[in-house]
């Protein structure tokens, strides 16, 4: 017999991305006769964080890690080099020559590192000179 309510029943319909993930998640796993359901979404995560990682291993330049220490480096001298602007405000006439040998000397680092820089990005792309 029908169970009557007083009040119009609201259902809300599943949306079908979530029947989807649900089923794709979710198996049932038969073991000795038995069924139980197996959550298999850590596995999916493992396997997408690999898939990601390798992609990004490879993606990546050869010399990633001598880019990373050379840009910085250029971020230090960068940041040097505004100390000694910094400086030059309140410093002395002798004291001023010596500012003045130290951002000559910033400006040749930093136009060794960018050099380098450019070099090794040549060294990967090869084509796009």
């Amino acid at each position: 017999m029908p169970v009557w309510y007083p009040f119009k029943r609201i259902v809300h319909p599943v949306p079908q991305i979530w029947k989807f993930c649900t089923a794709f998640f979710y198996v049932r796993a038969v073991t000795f006769g038995c069924c139980r359901v197996v959550n298999t979404a850590m596995l999916v995560r493992v396997v997408v964080t690999y898939a990601l990682l390798t992609v990004c291993a490879l993606a990546f330049h050869e010399n990633t890690y001598a880019v990373f220490e050379l840009r910085e480096q250029l971020l230090r001298l960068t940041l040097n080099l505004w100390e000694l602007f910094g400086q030059l405000e309140y410093a002395s006439d002798p004291l001023r020559q010596r500012v003045y040998l130290e951002i000559g000397m910033i400006q040749s680092e930093i136009r060794d590192t960018v050099a380098e820089l450019m070099r090794l990005d040549s060294l990967q792309h090869p084509g796009s000179e």
